[in-house]
């Protein structure tokens, strides 16, 4: 009996533990804009007026150089990924409001969720 009881209160702990993250799924969609972008170079770009767009259910557009390109996204096993119209890939992390990764073919951006500077 007095397992059974651990095992109630381990799996209790475990329910709240998960809980305690740096952001789900649910906390994705929104608006993003870049705050940086760099090649692996160490090449920083000018930001203009880019900005991501992020629809729940999965889907969203990437305004960029006065082009939108729509995009399908997801966000598994705390991978987030997307793949524009173009067939241009990114893949990267979220992470409290922040999406940050790798767009194109070496293209480092970092997206934070709200307004734009």
């Amino acid at each position: 009996m007095k397992i059974r009881k651990y095992i109630i209160v381990l799996f209790c702990l475990l329910v709240l533990l998960s809980g305690c993250s740096s952001g789900g799924i649910k906390d994705i969609p929104g608006d993003y804009y870049p705050i940086s972008c760099s090649d692996e170079d160490g090449n920083e770009y000018e930001l203009e007026d880019e900005r991501l767009h992020l629809d729940e259910g999965g889907t969203g557009y990437f305004f960029f150089q006065d082009n939108m390109y729509e995009l399908l996204w997801k966000y598994e096993d705390g991978v987030f990924y997307f793949e524009d119209s173009s067939g241009d890939v990114f893949e990267g992390i979220f992470n409290n409001g922040k999406i940050s990764g790798k767009y194109f073919f070496d293209y480092f951006y970092e997206f934070r969720k709200g307004k734009s500077k």
